[in-house]
């Protein structure tokens, strides 16, 4: 029998991982740690994997080792951490990676160091009212058509795709280059979110007004590198209603990929499902190697349930505040409390 030992942060509730690896049947399957009674895991119910779009479910002999039971339990002692953050605690971890500004050049070299070294910045007050008007009449829009849907029924009509019952466009590609803005409802991990691809189509005249900050001079030049400055591609609105149950800590990819989240509604407490970073993941190190070896195990490659509680940031801001982070970084949402809603702006850069 091989065991590996993950050591945790000391302040999480369990002093330490054993994974023990054993070959039943010429198949390796995992022995996975058990919690006291006093250790809850009941933040982290388990929910079912992120649904593929365009592929077959695993067969029974293909199903990953790794499930959504085993990566629950796994994530729930940092959940559980970060639930017993006082709001003080977590102000702190917020502005020490936060600036004022990107107009000037100190505003912008300070907000690039930090995304450089942490992989994450965020920018106060980052659209103004002007802005944030703009984009509460497309998501007007969205709302609309989100209450003409249901769980049965897709909502179609000149501007917009509802996708609920029956997904049309089925891949990212497609979502992101359909001639209407495309509010998918999504299955899996996440279920009940709602992802909207080029939410700015449904802003009519203030379209490019909508568009404008993220395209502006002091964010492309923080994100620039060498001499070809990054594109901002589609425009998305993230809406969570009430969604108690969210995929795990976990990368995008292995390579650098920047998004731009501004929130649209405030963020003042866990109860609201912020947007939760890990500092500093977003390069390689041990933290990372541990959970590419364990994410072999799982459906998806990129899973992270093992991180270094002292380093993650849930980001509780007011609304118009952005986030500017590398995908490339440990991340998650946090569950929201029933009732609770919170409404991102996305931008990703290429």
């Amino acid at each position: 029998m091989l065991q590996l030992t993950l050591q945790h942060h000391p302040c999480l509730p369990v002093k330490a991982v054993y994974l023990s690896a054993i070959t039943i049947g010429g198949r390796m399957k995992l022995r996975f740690p058990r919690f006291d009674r006093n250790e809850s895991v009941s933040a982290a119910t388990p929910a079912p994997m992120t649904e593929p779009e365009t592929s077959q479910p695993p067969t029974e002999s293909e199903a990953p080792i790794l499930g959504p039971d085993e990566l629950a339990l796994l994530n729930a002692a940092a959940l559980d951490y970060l639930r017993g953050l006082s709001l003080e605690d977590i102000q702190r971890r917020v502005d020490a990676v936060s600036v004022d500004e990107i107009e000037t050049e100190a505003g912008i070299e300070t907000a690039s160091k930090l995304l450089e070294d942490e992989g994450i910045v965020i920018v106060r007050d980052f659209l103004d009212q002007t802005q944030l008007k703009s984009a509460d009449g497309a998501i007007a829009r969205v709302v609309n058509a989100l209450e003409a849907s249901s769980p049965e029924r897709n909502y179609e009509d000149d501007d917009i795709l509802v996708q609920s019952a029956e997904r049309v466009a089925t891949s990212y590609t497609a979502m992101a280059s359909h001639q209407k803005t495309v509010a998918t409802i999504r299955r899996g991990a996440d279920a009940g979110m709602v992802d909207v691809f080029n939410v700015d189509r449904l802003a009519g005249d203030e379209r490019n007004a909508l568009r404008a900050p993220f395209v502006s001079e002091g964010l492309l030049r923080l994100i620039i590198e060498g001499d070809n400055p990054p594109e901002a591609k589609n425009l998305n609105l993230y809406v969570n209603r009430g969604i108690t149950h969210t995929r795990g800590f976990h990368a995008d990819s292995f390579g650098k990929s920047l998004k731009g989240f501004v929130y649209l509604s405030d963020v003042v407490s866990l109860d609201d499902g912020p947007y939760c970073f890990v500092r500093r993941t977003h390069v390689d190190g041990p933290w990372r190697r541990a959970n590419q070896k364990i994410s072999e195990l799982a459906q998806a490659k990129t899973e992270s349930p093992f991180i270094d509680v002292g380093m993650a940031i849930p980001v509780l801001a007011p609304r118009g505040s952005l986030i500017l982070s590398d995908q490339a970084g440990v991340h998650r949402g946090i569950p929201q409390a029933a009732g609770a809603e919170r409404r991102v702006l996305v931008m990703r850069y290429l």
